[in-house]
């Protein structure tokens, strides 16, 4: 980190806090719809936008103007904050702007607040120097292999790059934390042991166990279920798995997951994967967006910000919400 974010204002106390840092599609949704049953925990949703846009700058120590205006606009623009009905804070230093949105979060008659953030875990531990942190885990490979079925992959070996990078954030986050901020949770030993779970993760938050964190609501997900734990054992060829074990290299026996069955792409695989990956994601794309709308999201793209973008960034993000669960 060539920077450093800017200092807690002094006497801030964030012991209120929770943040639940995984992966994407590592169980994430799952956890914080079973945690917010609980009657001291609130939430609002997913949490990736208080740093998606402002951790280049955080991490450059480079609070510009143009950094200020860039998050601003991100937070006025983007889906889960106009879902979640974020106000966008005033612009000045992203320290004070980050402070306006969990001001807005935080519970007003007292509890905890739960912030969910698959990214810059990192960031969040030296920010918030006194939070709590819950470090969700799930295989890898499983997370490859869910990540390809949402479309953000063409194949497994690129899919897991939202396992790699959440995990190089979590071990850059650990040094900025003590041992008795961390609450360590498997995504394997939430669905086939909930309760026994669930119990030991609320007794470390200092939070009494209820019944009501066994069954989400409101959404949906259904409980707990072991069925969704290590499917990739039959869906990866032998191949396939040692190729994404040699692409995350130490970081899964890091996570706790035995990856060391590994098989190095020569050059010629590594092309043939990188062209399946686009392949995958533009047939995803054209399917759930429609010819127009993907090629319109494509010119977008080239074209940098504008009225244009935005428009376009409009109709996908609508076309979006009818697919969440």
């Amino acid at each position: 980190m060539q920077g450093s974010p800017s200092r807690a204002p002094e006497g801030a106390d964030y012991s209120d806090l929770i943040f639940l840092c995984g992966p994407l599609r590592s169980g994430t949704t799952l956890t914080r719809l079973l945690l917010q049953q609980h009657s001291q925990i609130s939430t609002r949703g997913e949490s990736d936008y208080y740093f998606d846009e402002s951790a280049a700058a955080l991490r450059a120590g480079d609070d510009t103007p143009e950094a200020r205006e860039r998050f601003a606009e991100d937070l006025a623009t983007q889906r889960i904050t106009r879902d979640q009905k974020v106000t966008p804070p005033p612009v000045g230093p992203l320290r004070d702007m980050i402070e306006s949105l969990l001001e807005q979060e935080r519970p007003k008659g007292g509890g905890r607040l739960l912030l969910t953030l698959h990214r810059h875990a990192d960031l969040a531990a030296e920010l918030f120097p006194n939070a709590r942190f819950i470090r969700l885990r799930r295989d890898p490979r499983d997370v490859a292999i869910s990540a390809m079925k949402m479309g953000w992959s063409g194949n497994p070996y690129h899919g897991v790059d939202v396992w790699r990078i959440s995990e190089r954030h979590w071990q850059a986050a650990l040094p900025k934390l003590a041992e008795e901020q961390v609450t360590d949770l498997s995504f394997e030993s939430l669905v086939n042991a909930p309760e026994t779970t669930l119990r030991r993760v609320l007794e470390e938050l200092d939070l009494p166990f209820e019944e009501a964190v066994l069954t989400p609501s409101g959404s949906t997900y259904s409980a707990p279920s072991g069925s969704r734990a290590k499917a990739w054992q039959s869906t990866l060829t032998t191949r396939e798995a040692a190729e994404i074990n040699d692409k995350i290299g130490t970081l899964g026996e890091n996570a706790g997951y035995d990856c060391t069955q590994r098989r190095r792409p020569s050059l010629l695989r590594k092309l043939a994967l990188r062209l399946g990956n686009r392949v995958g994601i533009w047939r995803h794309d054209v399917g759930r967006y429609g010819p127009r709308l993907f090629a319109e999201k494509l010119l977008a793209h080239r074209l940098g910000s504008g009225p244009y973008r935005r428009s376009v960034g409009e109709r996908i993000q609508a076309r979006d919400r009818l697919f969440l669960k």
